[in-house]
């Protein structure tokens, strides 16, 4: 509401309001009465509160390394939990060439042989069937990384219960507004949809017979929806023993808390992330952007991927689940570790980097335009003064070692802002980095489009989606000799493949499917 229904005056208004009525509780008593009511919250957590919390525990989520000495720490553990191949535990750190003679004398892993010179036109994951009934941003992404791979991924949709990624603004007025939000393009090219009313019985039994064809499933529906109709990992085991399932949910599919309502913004407070962000001495600003989600997509993608390689070496399917909530722990795990070290409780540190000063961001020529600068050694130090062409900066006393200057950073910063900001950005960064120093410009939107680097590696794609015309996506993450993104297919119109699937996978005639959808069974 905040964003939708308020001026920015009444925002303002509401936030005096709200602080002052949050005076009466502690963080925890809010928490607790917002579940009470399922109101989506969480409290921004640190390290040390997050390591007692209730769900984790429960989870057994925790880890433990033991050093040579005999010394154990206890760190995050795994990002997701697979049934049939879990994460090891109680880890061990080894001395130097300790596993040498055991890895040499290691047989090599064996796999399905391929005849050589076949083609992967579509990529290494081609053959493989994915039921994507992934929905919103954290849904979506590992289907969409394993259909850039080469996998064929089927998207469960209905007109029923659309998509949110697909509402939004109409760019097109002719045309239907859920298939114009290029978000939704974005992480949903390279599938197929189908249309299912999950309302429907015969609905639900046609998308059983689906899943049976298939290596995988995907979900991210509340835990215990799925169980409801029938469709969770056990019911589907039963008659597809071979089948992998990741299920992706807010704190996990067990546990005290796995029935709350989750969303990344609060999730990354729960989690102590948010209580690293913001600058020494002032209020937490937190990490502003739903990274819970994305992080949770690209952890879910790798799961999924460990479990498909365990099938295709032994034929075994399993159940994955994953806490977005873990995974973005899993994430931070230097923060725990410097908790269980040095019992300290990380605070935010703004730009600054332990070890590293300057460090940071700095104006140079132009409007709102920025450069970040990192310097480690005493050697870039005076190379950064002669590129700046400010060689009493390396002469100054205050700043002669790396610790008079991270102890003088705040001057530090100060001094070099002036300096920089005489300065184009992108020269200064390529003078920087022929030093070998870390340099970078802040990019916006359409200079990241423009740059030379992004436009040689196609980081952008443009492809044709039949409403929107031309649209500009970001492309794969990693670049493979087996595949051609030039190949790419746009994201799908909703329930666009449901003849073609039904027809292909189950042997329907188009007169059968047809008549599925007349009756809103296949809608």
């Amino acid at each position: 509401s905040r964003i939708k229904n308020s001026l920015p005056p009444r925002v303002d208004e509401l936030d005096g309001y709200f602080k002052t009525w949050l005076q009466d509780y502690s963080k925890e008593q809010f928490y607790t009465l917002c579940r009470e009511h399922e109101i989506p919250s969480g409290p921004v957590r640190t390290v040390d509160e997050v390591t007692v919390d209730e769900q984790l525990r429960s989870r057994n989520f925790f880890n433990t390394i033991t050093f040579p000495d005999g010394s154990r720490v206890t760190v995050p553990g795994s990002g997701c939990k697979l049934s049939k191949t879990p994460a090891r535990r109680n880890l061990s750190v080894p001395l130097l060439g300790e596993s040498g003679k055991h890895v040499f004398n290691k047989k090599p892993l064996t796999t399905q042989p391929v005849t050589p010179g076949t083609p992967l036109n579509k990529g290494p994951l081609e053959g493989i069937r994915i039921l994507d009934m992934g929905w919103v941003w954290a849904g979506a992404i590992p289907g969409q990384i394993l259909a850039d791979m080469g996998a064929e991924v089927i998207k469960v949709e209905s007109m029923k219960r659309i998509d949110y990624m697909r509402l939004g603004r109409a760019v097109v007025e002719d045309q239907p507004t859920h298939e114009q939000n290029p978000w939704f393009h974005a992480v949903n090219r390279n599938k197929k949809s189908i249309a299912v009313n999950l309302k429907s019985d015969q609905g639900i039994q046609l998308l059983k017979r689906i899943a049976s064809q298939c290596n995988a499933v995907i979900e991210n529906f509340k835990p215990g929806f799925l169980s409801k109709i029938g469709m969770d990992y056990k019911n589907l085991a039963r008659h597809h023993p071979g089948l992998v399932m990741l299920s992706m949910s807010g704190v996990g599919q067990s546990g005290p808390l796995s029935d709350i309502p989750a969303y990344a913004p609060f999730l990354s407070g729960l989690t102590g992330l948010d209580s690293l962000v913001g600058y020494p001495g002032e209020d937490i600003l937190g990490i502003q952007q739903p990274y819970a989600d994305t992080n949770a997509g690209v952890t879910g993608a790798f799961g999924l991927l460990t479990a498909l390689l365990h099938q295709r070496r032994t034929g075994v399917g399993q159940h994955i689940d994953l806490a977005e909530s873990e995974a973005a722990i899993a994430v931070i795990g230097e923060a725990f570790v410097d908790y269980e070290t040095n019992t300290s409780v990380t605070k935010p540190l703004g730009n600054d980097r332990y070890g590293f000063a300057p460090h940071g961001h700095y104006p140079v020529q132009g409007d709102d335009k920025w450069v970040a600068i990192a310097v480690e050694t005493d050697a870039q130090w005076a190379d950064l003064s002669n590129v700046l062409e400010a060689p009493e900066l390396a002469a100054d006393p205050a700043f002669a070692s790396p610790g008079k200057r991270w102890d003088n950073r705040r001057a530090l910063d100060a001094t070099l802002a002036m300096l920089t900001s005489k300065q184009d950005g992108i020269t200064l960064c390529e003078s920087l980095q022929a030093k070998n120093i870390a340099a970078m410009p802040l990019l916006g939107p359409a200079e990241m489009l423009e740059n030379p680097h992004f436009q040689n590696r196609n980081t952008f794609l443009e492809i044709d989606h039949p409403i929107m015309g031309p649209e500009i996506l970001f492309g794969p993450m990693w670049r493979m000799t087996v595949n051609n993104h030039k190949d790419w297919c746009r994201a799908p119109l909703l329930g666009e493949h449901t003849r073609e699937v039904f027809s292909d996978l189950l042997g329907m005639s188009l007169a059968e499917v047809d008549q599925l959808i007349a009756t809103e069974v296949l809608i």
